[in-house]
């Protein structure tokens, strides 16, 4: 996993007054937390946090703080102003050794679906991002699924991916992605095996008797 280094100004004043201060000095408030440990709240400068905000991808955060001390964590919260799409808070959940932590990872795909390039199917990603429990070393940037062998109405379930080191906690039946047909091409091929039965043609009036 990337590693992104973040250099920490700890700060005292959480109140909201201090926390508007630091936003006009450029600089995000954040805290990173640990069970069993007091929180630490702190500031970076808002460009430092670009690599975490635009990607797709899990990153694992080195975090240097003012007072020496260093912390590994992940990103679990990020705040964005409504209007100007500023991020001004961020949360971090501090990771140490071998301990096993709960994290969602982003999904993506390699190759192309036999029923996407010959049949005419869809690709339909139906979980973009997996929860899994892993330790720090086997936590990865993304989970890749293979779907060149995929075609019309197939798809990969969680109970497919099997990865060392790592625990999926999604429904082992749930399909992460799928490859169905187009909507009309459903409709189309119900409409030409159920047929349009033709309508049967009633003559009013009393029948003719023979004599």
């Amino acid at each position: 996993m990337e590693v992104v280094q973040l250099n920490g100004l700890i700060r005292s004043e959480i109140k909201k007054t201090g926390t508007k201060a630091i936003r006009k000095e450029g600089r995000v408030p954040a805290v990173i937390y640990h069970h069993g440990e007091e929180n630490i709240h702190f500031s970076v400068m808002e460009n430092e946090l670009i690599p975490l905000i635009y990607t797709t991808e899990s990153h694992l955060v080195e975090l240097k703080l003012s007072n020496g001390e260093t912390k590994q964590g992940l990103v679990k919260e990020l705040q964005f102003d409504p209007v100007t799409d500023r991020c001004i808070h961020f949360d971090l959940q501090a990771v140490a050794g071998d301990e096993k932590i709960t994290v969602e990872v982003p999904v993506t795909t390699t190759g192309t679906s036999v029923g996407v390039a010959k049949n005419g199917g869809l690709l339909q990603i139906n979980l973009h991002h997996l929860r899994v429990r892993c330790d720090q070393k086997h936590l990865p940037d993304h989970i890749t699924v293979d779907i060149t062998n995929l075609d019309l109405g197939d798809s990969i379930h969680v109970s497919d991916i099997v990865i060392d080191g790592i625990q999926i906690l999604e429904d082992a039946i749930a399909p992460v992605v799928s490859i169905t047909r187009k909507r009309g091409e459903d409709y189309d091929a119900a409409t030409a095996t159920a047929g349009v039965a033709e309508p049967e043609v009633v003559a009013k009036g009393k029948k003719e008797t023979k004599a």
